[in-house]
C-alpha cells in the first residue's frame, strides 16, 4: 500500500512538473513568435532537446545561485537568462513571459543599420537572440534555489550568434 501511494505521488508530481514546463514553453513561444512576426522572422517551434538542455542549465544556475552563461550542455545555442525572487508572487510562466517582453524592449538600444548597440552601457543582445531570423526552434525552463528564494530561467535558441546581425535582426 505504501509503495502504491508513493508511486502515485511520484507520477503525479512528474505529471504536474512536465505540465508546468509545457505551459511555460507554450506561453513563451506564443509571445516570442508575436515579436518575431513584427521583425520578419519566422515562427519558432518548441524543441524537446532544447527544453531538456534549458532544464539542465536552469538547474545549474539555481545550484550556483546566480545566472551563469557557461552551461556546458548548450552546445553553441543562443541563450537568454532570467531570474526572479520569491518576493514576486509570479509563477515561472508569468515571469518568463515578462522576461520575454523585457528582452524585446531592448530593441530601442539596437541599431538596425550597423548591427550594434546604440549605447554600449545598455542591453540589446537579448533582443537579437529573440528575433534572430535563422533560428527555428527554442526551449525554456526554470529551476528554484530555496536558500536564495529565487528562480532561475533559461531560454535556448537553436542557432547561436554568427555575427551576421544585419542579416538576422530585421527592422520591425
Amino acid at each position: 500500500m505504501k509503495f502504491g501511494i508513493l508511486f502515485f505521488l511520484f507520477v503525479n508530481c512528474a505529471f504536474w512538473s512536465a505540465l508546468a514546463f509545457d505551459e511555460l514553453n507554450q506561453e513563451v513561444l506564443k509571445v516570442t513568435n508575436k515579436y518575431r512576426t513584427s521583425h520578419n522572422a519566422g515562427p519558432l517551434k518548441s524543441s524537446k532537446d532544447l527544453i531538456q538542455k534549458a532544464k539542465t542549465c536552469a538547474k545549474r544556475c539555481a545550484k550556483l545561485g546566480k545566472m551563469d552563461h557557461n552551461c556546458p550542455v548548450k552546445n553553441g545555442a543562443a541563450e537568454n537568462l532570467f531570474m526572479n525572487s520569491y518576493n514576486d508572487k509570479s509563477s515561472h510562466t508569468d515571469f518568463a513571459v515578462s522576461a520575454v517582453t523585457r528582452w524585446y524592449n531592448e530593441h530601442t538600444n539596437y541599431d538596425f543599420k550597423t548591427g550594434q548597440k546604440k549605447d554600449k552601457n545598455k542591453k540589446a543582445w537579448h533582443f537579437t537572440a529573440l528575433v534572430w531570423k535563422s533560428a527555428k526552434t527554442m526551449g525554456c525552463a526554470a529551476a528554484d534555489n530555496e536558500e536564495k528564494k529565487a528562480s532561475y530561467g533559461v531560454c535556448l535558441y537553436d542557432t547561436g550568434n554568427n555575427g551576421e546581425f544585419t542579416k538576422n535582426v530585421l527592422r520591425g
